[in-house]
């Protein structure tokens, strides 16, 4: 009977160390099945195609499943992880499915917003500014909504809505931000009228009023600095025409300019230009009367009389013009001619000397030698 005992004993902790082993086994077998599933799914859910990374999943985990399978030695340990396999891949996959389906519809999304709306807006914008252009950026909307309508798997309507708005909301101010870029080039600022028109006929369900004022106040902040540039350009202009004016008439048309860009409201100090013309054509005035007085002189064989330096300057400027203009014109002749030339070199030496330097004398008579040698050859 003990010997029995003794057996069944035996037997029974042989029993046990055998179910340890079971145990023990299959529980490093199914930590290292979950752990696979685990870092596979891992790599999957950075699939770059979502919508295949699921099947990836399962093919990738049911390969290296099966490898680790067949290298347990006890069928029973492996027996029963094959049965275990369904209860560790089912809660990966469906987490990684639902992980999968989100990552595809951001993606989705994101080639919508980021790349097929600011296509067709794009071209929208470069769609000419005529009755073709207003067509053709007619028809891109409308393929847009289409394009959107198709989305309807990851946008709800309102969403659809929105997105629609949004893209015609961004085609009307492009074109707003086209046009002032375009006046402001060009510097017209009647075509800022067309533009503050285009912004208040914008549809509000478009356009919410504070990005409608926005829009004119910005329209007409780029009026202001164009006008600013214009003004600026104009009246340097104007004021370069007035100081080499040399002609009444040069003088009459910038002062009627000064005075049609005070009618038009252009900002600059255009009766200040006004004054400035009327000024010049006094001092043209004067030059002109003093020019009249010494060509009288020279004609008639009068000495001048020099007084001051100016008189010597104004001698070298205009005696040879006016000198053989009297004699082309029959005033003088040939003879009186080289006479009146050679008492202005005389009266060029005769000049007081607190008035001339022996260079500026020396001058003098070479410039009457050289009248007088041209005069000569002709």
């Amino acid at each position: 009977a003990a010997i029995g005992n003794v057996a069944n004993v035996t037997a029974e902790l042989a029993e046990r160390q055998v179910a340890a082993d079971f145990e023990r086994q299959f529980q490093e077998e199914k930590f290292e099945l979950h752990r696979l599933a685990n870092d596979l799914s891992l790599v999957a859910g950075e699939d770059p195609n979502p919508l295949e990374a699921t099947a990836n999943f399962e093919e990738r985990f049911n390969t290296a499943a099966t490898e680790r399978l067949d290298a347990v030695q006890n069928p029973r340990v492996r027996a029963a992880l094959e049965s275990e396999l369904p209860g560790i891949i089912e809660p990966k996959r469906v987490s990684l499915s639902a992980h999968s389906n989100e990552r595809f519809k951001k993606l989705y999304m994101d080639t919508i917003e980021q790349s097929v709306i600011p296509g067709y807006v794009q071209a929208a914008l470069d769609a000419p500014n005529t009755p073709e252009g207003e067509m053709e950026r007619a028809n891109l909307m409308s393929s847009l909504q289409e394009a959107i309508a198709t989305a309807g798997s990851v946008y709800t309507p309102a969403q659809q809505a929105a997105l629609s708005l949004k893209a015609r909301s961004d085609v009307e101010i492009g074109l707003v931000f086209n046009e002032v870029a375009d006046a402001r080039k060009a510097k017209q600022l009647e075509r800022f009228e067309g533009v503050e028109d285009r912004i208040r006929k914008i549809p509000g369900d478009i356009l919410d009023p504070q990005s409608r004022l926005r829009l004119l106040n910005f329209a007409g902040a780029q009026r202001d600095a164009t006008a600013g540039d214009m003004a600026q350009g104009l009246a340097i202009q104007l004021a370069g025409e007035i100081r080499v004016a040399t002609k009444n008439e040069e003088l009459d048309g910038a002062i009627a300019r000064a005075k049609d860009y005070e009618e038009k409201g252009i900002p600059g100090n255009w009766l200040g230009m006004i004054d400035r013309a009327e000024r010049r054509r006094e001092e043209l005035r004067e030059a002109n009367a003093g020019e009249d007085r010494m060509s009288a002189a020279l004609v008639d064989g009068q000495k001048l009389n020099y007084t001051k330096p100016e008189d010597q300057v104004a001698v070298q400027n205009y005696y040879t013009e006016h000198l053989v203009g009297a004699y082309k014109a029959g005033a003088i002749d040939a003879n009186e001619l080289v006479t009146r030339t050679i008492e202005l070199g005389e009266d060029a030496g005769a000049f007081p000397k607190s008035f001339r330097s022996e260079e500026h004398t020396s001058e003098l008579q070479s410039h009457v030698r050289i009248s007088y040698a041209v005069f000569c050859l002709k």
